[in-house]
């Protein structure tokens, strides 16, 4: 499932990284944002020395933080970001399905969390708790790969993928961190509570700077084996 603001903020008192909280809202690690509380969608605050979630936003899937946060994040429990190989062969029923619950086009009454159904804006237009999607489930019953929030991937965003000359390797690009004041491309995949069903096929793809955080954006880690 997506990392929710408890997972995170825990994790941000584990002392398992230095953060550091400059001008009133961000955090960083080594000089690199990876997470900011501002936002009225943001379920972190800072109290004193510790941070804390806000009332109710608990489980709710953390959002605002960047590429490099989740990195970090998913690191530290010994995981990894999913890659964007990984996520589409999942989020399309290995490769039979138009979304992750079949071929059906969602509207504003079924159970998963989009903004828009054409030109209309769904009512609510928010995120719900992670995993309380009834129809945004995969085969494997990976919940929220196609609303909900976007998600940050392990890969480097690439316009178009060269052809393999032997066995394709997974991630096909630089999956650190760019160690530089230029902002890396990450892949950003999935549909989210303020964007159109077709953010929610399977095969759409964004991107987003890694060291910028975005109210719509979240993340969830995997374990390979």
């Amino acid at each position: 499932t997506e990392v929710t603001n408890d997972a995170f903020v825990a994790w941000l008192n584990s002392g398992r990284r230095s953060v550091d909280f400059e001008e009133g809202h961000i955090l960083r690690v080594g000089g690199k944002q990876i997470a900011s509380t501002h936002g009225v969608r943001t379920g972190i605050a800072k109290e004193g020395e510790r941070y804390v979630v806000k009332s109710g936003m608990g489980q709710l899937p953390v959002v605002n933080v960047s590429w490099v946060g989740a990195f970090y994040f998913c690191a530290d429990q010994g995981k990894s970001l999913p890659t964007e190989a990984e996520f589409e062969y999942i989020a399309s029923r290995h490769g039979t399905a138009r979304y992750p619950w079949g071929n059906q086009d969602p509207t504003c009454q079924d159970a998963i969390a989009l903004g828009h159904e054409q030109f209309m804006r769904c009512e609510g237009n928010a995120f719900p708790p992670v995993g309380s999607m009834q129809l945004d489930v995969t085969l494997e019953g990976v919940s929220d790969l196609g609303g909900s929030v976007r998600e940050w991937l392990l890969d480097r965003f690439v316009q178009r993928y060269k052809t393999c000359s032997g066995p394709c390797q997974d991630p096909v690009v630089s999956a650190e961190p760019i160690q530089s004041d230029a902002a890396g491309t990450r892949v950003v995949r999935g549909g989210a509570f303020e964007t159109s069903k077709v953010t929610a096929r399977a095969s759409f793809r964004s991107r987003a700077n890694e060291d910028n955080v975005y109210e719509s954006i979240g993340f969830r880690c995997v374990v390979r084996t």
